[in-house]
């Protein structure tokens, strides 16, 4: 018996019938889906070798104090635990095979000490941000990060060997999370002189609450990593 995962499709098993079997190699699996010619895959003897005490405790997710939050992929480790790379279709979906293994116990397997929506959620934040709110309410996003202790600012979340840095945002009415090069975007143009050039030497701004003044060289000296989201003139 085989099943599929496709990376992009968070947390989808599927069965399929007559699979034929192409390869032995057991062992952990690094996915890339970044290029649009295919998946990179990569395996480790380790892989097969994991260990209760090696894997983190998916009941208590919570950040480290350097603002990151990492942990297994239960999906793949399942798949490691159990089965043997089968194919790779040109979507990107790896075809496994479990050989003896009932397909019917894979989710209560995988999802056994995290939820399937705990799971989607940091998923998610371990890859492009940009269509979270679609999926979540701001409310919620801030919500599951502050309770799993993830401070305001730039924040990382790994999840298996798929890894990114965002941006935490309290401002009023900004999204609740941006990519890092969202903000870097954003923290580039609001510092410039194409945006300061229509305000005086003197003009007062409040970014976060901390008062910041455009100086006689046109420049507003705001620290990088300064939520950005929340400025607006002192005027105001």
């Amino acid at each position: 018996m085989s099943l599929s995962i496709n990376p992009n499709s968070t947390g989808q098993v599927k069965s399929y019938a007559n699979g034929r079997k192409t390869s032995d190699a057991k062992g952990s699996v690094s996915i890339n889906t970044s290029k649009k010619s295919g998946v990179n895959i990569s395996i480790s003897k380790a892989g097969k070798e994991l260990s209760d005490s090696a894997a983190v405790n998916h009941n208590k997710i919570s950040a480290t104090i350097n603002n990151d939050l990492i942990m297994n992929d239960p999906v793949i480790d399942y798949f490691n635990r159990v089965g043997t790379i089968d194919r790779i279709d040109p979507d990107g979906t790896i075809q496994w095979d479990l050989g003896s293994e009932d397909p019917g116990l894979a989710d209560s397997t995988i999802f056994k000490n995290i939820t399937r929506e705990a799971y989607s959620f940091w998923s998610d934040l371990a890859g492009d941000p940009t269509f979270l709110g679609l999926k979540y309410s701001d409310d919620e996003i801030r919500k599951q990060l502050f309770d799993a202790g993830i401070k305001p600012g730039f924040f990382s979340v790994t999840v298996g060997d798929r890894s990114a840095t965002q941006f935490f945002s309290q401002a009023k009415g900004a999204s609740a999370v941006y990519s890092k090069a969202q903000y870097d975007n954003h923290f580039s143009y609001v510092t410039s002189e194409r945006y300061l050039k229509q305000y005086e030497t003197g003009h007062k701004f409040l970014i976060a609450g901390k008062e910041y003044t455009l100086g006689k060289d046109r420049k507003l000296n705001v620290p990088y990593g300064e939520d950005v989201y929340d400025m607006k003139s002192a005027y105001e």
